[in-house]
Order: C-alpha cells, then structure tokens, then sequence
C-alpha cells in the first residue's frame, strides 16, 4: 500500500507528500500530529494547529502511476472551474 498526504495550512499554502509506507506515515505524520507536535512536510515545518485540512489516501500503485491517468481524465472533462 501507498499513502498520500495533502495538507492545507490556514495561508492557503497546500502541502503533499506521496508513497509513503504505512510506517513512514505513522512515524513522520501521524505521530507528530495527534501529539500536537511540529513535523515537517514537502519540506516545511508544520504545526499542526496551523492545518485547515488534512486527507490521507491510500492507493495500491505508486503516485507515478495513478498522476497519468488523473491528469488523462482532467483533460476528458467537460467541467469548468471558475
């Protein structure tokens, strides 16, 4: 399994980190977080009282594989963003 983290600090700055193992998510992420401690991320320092959202996603195929076919379907899309 793969787990992808996007974060989103309360200065609109979003954050991902991609791949991650279930320990390397524990360890650098989870842990930090729930003990209200700062952890870095995309290479910035996060506190975590700073976060206006956080997912985490799991996958079974590394992001290199799945960032292809989303950007695939984006382009297909009819939708437009205003």
């Amino acid at each position: 399994m793969y787990y992808h983290v996007y974060i989103v600090l309360k200065d609109g700055t979003d954050l991902t980190e991609n791949d991650l193992t279930s320990e390397e998510l524990e360890r650098r992420i989870i842990t930090p977080y729930n003990g209200g401690r700062e952890f870095v991320s995309a290479g910035y320092p996060v506190d975590p009282y700073n976060i206006k959202r956080i997912r985490i996603s799991q996958t079974d195929v590394p992001s290199k594989e799945i960032i292809p076919i989303i950007r695939a379907e984006e382009r297909q899309s009819h939708a437009i963003a205003v």
